[in-house]
């Protein structure tokens, strides 16, 4: 078999290992804007590449949706998304808590006049449907151009009702933007559900640990007619709006880690579930050891009812996600804790891995906000937040209870 016929038998196809594509001439080069589909519009990094191309239609059919644009940051599709969509003298409404790059993102928009209102999901507690929509609807105006928020949120993963939102964000002409990254699109999807906009942080779940990455997916019938309402985008569609800001971020996702994500794709479901599995193992022993636990799929989540409801795999099992956050009661407990549990997982501010790994909020991801507001947002100092691999779910129960015995009492 000669070296030809082999690469095109190969299992798994490599990377297209360029960043520039050539013509044959002016004319083809013209055609490939054009849009003819015998010829892709493939010119270089960052207009377009095969692979990138690739990984983008296989998020698109995860998501449900019609378009999806990779990035290399799960920020740099936020910040881009926003950056294409809001003009100064516009309002857009920020559910809290929330990732911490995010929060300053928002702040930052306040420096070029954006109006940013929060909604606290913790001091809403466990909320109606009702009290949901009476709360967002007191924030909206005219100006009001963009509902942003995560569910589950960082860290302590609260839940945003996904359904009434959508009824609300209809009727008033909202554009709905979904950070899904803690669920991930196998949990749930915020775009079967009717939101305009779904994030994912590809470094989460997807790389497994190994490359950093970001998406933004979208239903381009839903998304369009609330266009229309602002008139700077009267004419055009999203998929034109967000390439041409998406040409001048410079977030670009690196083409040949897209071949890594695919494969990692591969399995990834089953791996999801077994992380669902571990963590809702995990919260039960620590909400049974005395620990206020937070953790979608238990009863005593203030949106269990919502999460059942939302969070859900392809086969209709629920998924609630691998994150479980704890309070362990103090900040000198948790600066205890973390030098002990540090020497048998990794004390590390991602998630989604293979491994479980854990960190503190307070001190690591949420350092940066002022205390008084990550206070406000539920953020307390002895928050601990556990990311559950994949490993043997009786070797993660019984490492986290013989760690944890000195600090609580068994019930």
């Amino acid at each position: 078999m000669n070296l030809e016929k082999a690469r095109k038998r190969a299992t798994h196809q490599p990377p297209e290992w360029t960043n520039t594509f050539w013509f044959k001439g002016l004319k083809e080069f013209e055609d490939t804007q054009k849009g003819k589909p015998q010829l892709p519009n493939y010119t270089r990094v960052p207009h377009s590449h095969p692979d990138n191309a690739e990984l983008e239609r296989a998020l698109t059919q995860l998501e449900d949706g019609s378009h999806t644009l990779v990035f290399s940051s799960g920020m740099a599709a936020i910040t881009t998304t926003l950056d294409a969509l809001l003009r100064p003298g516009d309002s857009l409404i920020a559910a809290e808590p929330c990732y911490t790059s995010t929060y300053h993102k928002l702040e930052q928009l306040k420096k070029i006049g954006i109006d940013v209102r929060y909604l606290n999901l913790h001091k809403l507690g466990a909320y109606s449907d009702r009290q949901l929509l009476t709360a967002v609807e007191a924030l909206t105006d005219k100006t009001t151009k963009i509902f942003i928020g995560e569910t589950p949120a960082n860290p302590q993963v609260p839940v945003i009702f996904l359904a009434p939102l959508v009824f609300l964000a209809q009727k008033l002409g909202i554009i709905l933007a979904i950070d899904n990254t803690f669920a991930s699109p196998y949990n749930q999807r915020p775009l079967e559900w009717g939101c305009d906009i779904s994030f994912e942080s590809l470094t989460k779940y997807f790389d497994r640990g190994l490359f950093l990455g970001g998406s933004t997916s979208w239903r381009e019938e839903i998304i369009q007619p609330k266009l229309r309402r602002w008139k700077e985008f009267r004419g055009l569609t999203f998929d034109m709006l967000i390439g041409s800001y998406y040409m001048t971020c410079g977030g670009t996702f690196s083409p040949p880690l897209a071949k890594r994500a695919l494969a990692n794709m591969e399995t990834l479901e089953k791996e999801v579930r077994k992380q669902n599995l571990n963590a809702l193992a995990l919260a039960h022993l620590l909400e049974d050891m005395g620990f206020t636990t937070h953790y979608p799929g238990l009863i005593s989540h203030p949106q269990n009812l919502i999460s059942y409801f939302q969070m859900k795999m392809r086969d209709g099992t629920n998924g609630f996600g691998c994150v479980v956050s704890f309070d362990i009661g103090s900040l000198e407990a948790a600066f205890r804790f973390s030098e002990d549990m540090a020497k048998e997982i990794a004390l590390a501010v991602s998630l989604g891995s293979a491994n479980t790994t854990f960190q503190h909020p307070a001190v690591m991801t949420h350092s940066t906000i002022p205390r008084k507001k990550r206070l406000e947002m539920g953020i307390t100092d002895g928050l601990i937040r556990v990311s559950c691999g994949i490993e043997d779910t009786d070797w993660i129960l019984s490492l986290f209870e013989k760690k944890l015995k000195s600090f609580c009492c068994i019930r």
